[in-house]
């Protein structure tokens, strides 16, 4: 491979940093490339006004591997969102801490051998287009089942939901990732998620 032919150390830093409306500001890289591997010493920053660590490694000799490792902590969910694809469904706090490894000569094998773990949480912070506390104060007085539908549909159109917290840990094994503990606290309720994303059939199965 190509990487085998060099071997060398780069560092990078920037004050501001910008790609495809992601911005990372205070920007330091560092790569090391030896042994026909590739490694991210450090690469930190400050994305949507969080602080973002990763590391990882790409090894092409044999059959290619890589791991990557990220700890961010606090970021904007709206500015996150938006950054995305211009949505304003959300504010608050969140962060994100996870590792994740895989192994295969092609795109597929990469996926079907995806492993690792991870956590999500977030806080303090507002959902749009989905009004909890009406849902909640006009629930026990339906009848009938008509009532129960639009209830439904007005609750998931308009309104909001203030949200003290939202957590979810994540399992990842031979490509299908596992949420078996999600879990949200509004101001009118908690709801609960199990999730189960098989990656390589391209299936889902999830309860809320």
């Amino acid at each position: 491979s190509i990487l085998s032919e060099y071997d060398g150390r780069l560092t990078f830093k920037a004050d501001k940093f910008r790609w495809r409306g992601y911005q990372i500001k205070d920007l330091d890289v560092g790569l090391n490339l030896q042994d026909s591997g590739l490694a991210f010493t450090q690469l930190s920053g400050v994305l949507f006004g969080g602080d973002l660590e990763l590391s990882g490694s790409l090894a092409s000799a044999g059959i290619p591997a890589l791991s990557l490792e990220i700890d961010f902590e606090e970021g904007s969910l709206a500015q996150a969102l938006r950054a995305t694809g211009d949505l304003r469904a959300a504010t608050g706090l969140f962060s994100f801490l996870g590792g994740v490894t895989a192994k295969g000569d092609n795109q597929f094998a990469m996926i079907s051998s995806l492993a690792g773990a991870a956590t999500f949480s977030a806080g303090d912070g507002i959902v749009r287009g989905l009004d909890l506390p009406k849902f909640s104060s006009q629930l026990l007085s339906l009848e009938e089942f008509e009532d129960y539908v639009q209830l439904t549909v007005s609750t998931l159109r308009e309104g909001e939901s203030r949200f003290t917290s939202v957590q979810a840990s994540t399992a990842i094994k031979d490509g299908v990732v596992i949420i078996s503990d999600g879990r949200a606290v509004f101001g009118g309720g908690e709801a609960t998620a199990k999730a189960t994303f098989n990656l390589p059939e391209w299936t889902m199965d999830a309860r809320v």
